[in-house]
């Protein structure tokens, strides 16, 4: 593609495609949130649709679907909070209420019991093409207090959000149709529909490079998601995925480059014009987790133990932190979720430093994962038990009025805790 140098004045469109100003009277400001609110409601579809999708043979509503319904109640949450945060410059989805109504109504619909599998194949329609519907609405910009339509920043945000967080979802539905309902064909199905959202991400990469290119008088100017190598690593996946094996392996590649780039965006949203981006710095996406560290520098908020000691995120002095931990055995694997959003997991038998500086005051819900007990094999006499504490950071605590929790619960389950951030 021929390349258009800008002439000597020239405006910058910053964040996320959404408002450009002349670079003599740019202010610096930062608004983290935004572009990262953006991403994470892509994020809650993108799971949404992969588990409609997944359950699409279902005859009557489950207890299952509650983790359905957690996704789009997510996306309405994210879709609020990134209207409010954007609103400096055009805020992102003005119609974020109607929004919010439509999701509740696809929550009811999915509850419906007579001729339910025909609602359950229109919701998963009609969440499915917010992947165009939502993003189109935010191919918007001003440019000298005009308005005009074309793919911006934003567009892109959500859309990596949506395309990533389907890819790990159906990497974890392969995994399970192949080991636990030992269903091969599906297996091998879900693993096609992860590498066509991996190719709709490479698609995306493509125009989020080229809607950055000068051109004419102005130059948009997106988050550098340049230290990621995202397109490389998505191309890895992308052959990987001809196969069913090391699906672990697999899913894994796929939660830490979805969290990077929700990272990359919460601390990167809005560069000021001409520094440096900043590397690393705390905010951590749904999934992750796991350990592979070399003894280097411990790298804050990517979910990886780099310094091989078996702890990830220790020492990164969050402004707000929650601390999971086994609590017995070094035996068992740990998960977070905070108000639907699943943070991560602990290294097995040890402990993970939750970010959690995004969460505002009042309450809030967290939910402690018992992802694996490796009792048997450490020979320990809490077999398939997970043994686990929750130590809360400075300015939260439970609704006790205590910062400390420790629980016993089945491999596979979870249990639910209310938080009030101070």
């Amino acid at each position: 593609m021929m390349k258009f140098w800008p002439v000597k004045t020239f405006l910058v469109l910053i964040l996320a495609g959404i408002t450009l100003v002349a670079p003599s009277a740019a202010q610096a400001q930062d608004l983290p949130d935004c572009c990262f609110q953006i991403y994470s409601t892509g994020r809650f579809m993108g799971w949404g649709a992969a588990l409609l999708e997944y359950t699409r043979p279902r005859q009557r509503p489950s207890q299952w679907d509650t983790v359905i319904y957690q996704q789009l109640q997510g996306a309405s949450n994210t879709a609020a909070a990134a209207y409010n945060s954007c609103r400096a410059y055009i805020p992102a989805w003005s119609d974020w209420r109607q929004k919010q109504q439509w999701l509740a109504q696809q929550i009811n619909d999915l509850q419906r019991v007579n001729n339910h599998r025909s609602w359950r194949n229109r919701v998963y329609q009609n969440v499915a093409q917010s992947y165009n519907s939502w993003a189109n609405q935010l191919s918007i910009m001003r440019v000298n207090n005009r308005i005009i339509r074309a793919t911006t920043c934003s567009t892109c945000y959500f859309r990596l959000g949506y395309a990533s967080a389907y890819v790990s979802q159906a990497l974890r539905q392969a995994n399970e149709a192949l080991n636990r309902n030992r269903n091969r064909q599906e297996a091998g199905r879900q693993l096609q529909l992860a590498r066509d959202h991996l190719q709709r991400m490479l698609s995306v990469l493509r125009v989020y490079r080229e809607i950055q290119m000068p051109r004419g008088s102005f130059i948009i100017r997106c988050s550098n998601l340049n230290r990621l190598n995202l397109g490389n690593r998505i191309q890895n996946l992308f052959a990987a995925c001809r196969s069913l094996n090391n699906l672990p392996g697999k899913i894994q590649a796929a939660n830490q480059m979805s969290d990077q780039i929700g990272n990359t965006l919460l601390n990167d949203c809005i560069p000021r014009r001409g520094a440096v981006n900043r590397p690393g710095g705390p905010g951590s996406g749904p999934g992750g987790g796991g350990s592979g560290g070399s003894g280097g520098r411990e790298i804050c908020g990517d979910g990886i133990d780099n310094n091989g000691n078996n702890l990830i995120d220790e020492g990164c002095n969050y402004k707000r932190e929650i601390i999971l931990d086994d609590d017995e055995c070094p035996d068992d694997t740990v998960g977070l979720v905070v108000d639907g959003r699943k943070l991560g997991n602990t290294p097995p038998g040890n402990k993970r430093h939750f970010d959690v500086s995004y969460l505002r005051p009042g309450r809030h819900t967290i939910i402690v994962l018992a992802v694996r007990s490796g009792g048997q094999q450490y020979r320990c006499s809490n077999n398939k038990q997970v043994t686990y504490s929750v130590k809360l950071g400075k300015g939260i605590k439970f609704t006790n009025g205590r910062n400390y929790a420790t629980g016993n619960i089945k491999e596979g389950s979870n249990r639910k805790y209310t938080i009030v951030v101070q």
